[in-house]
């Protein structure tokens, strides 16, 4: 197996024992319930206040929006973060990280030189 091929998350048995290498990925169930643990052993004790029906734990899929925004963090280009998050349309990276650079702004910079004088 090739590093790409890799899983991050293997089979545990019910003996707590996991496998070093597993040919198949974990079920999206069982992922899901290791997100849902997670989020209730590190979460505030009871759902996030929702917003617009979302964002009431940690999914899966937080993990992805994280990974978009720490590679924009870091000033990885759009289509490089297309292309690790496998994703086809650059609106939808833009969603995810929409406010790393928020500070940023071509606004914030005109007000920055010009609100002195």
């Amino acid at each position: 197996m090739v590093e790409s091929d890799a899983f991050i998350f293997g089979p545990v048995y019910q003996t707590n024992c996991a496998t070093a290498v597993s040919l198949k990925p974990l079920s999206t169930r069982a992922l899901e319930d290791i997100f849902a643990r997670a989020w209730r052993e590190v979460g505030p004790g009871h759902d996030a206040l929702p917003n617009k029906n979302r964002y009431r734990g940690c999914s899966g899929h937080s993990t992805r929006v994280g990974a978009a925004v720490d590679m924009a963090t870091k000033k990885y280009s759009t289509a490089q973060i297309m292309q690790e998050g496998t994703r086809k349309k650059p609106e939808t990276v833009m969603r995810y990280i929409r406010h790393v650079d928020a500070h940023a702004g071509a606004m914030v910079d005109f007000m920055d030189k010009y609100a002195q004088s």
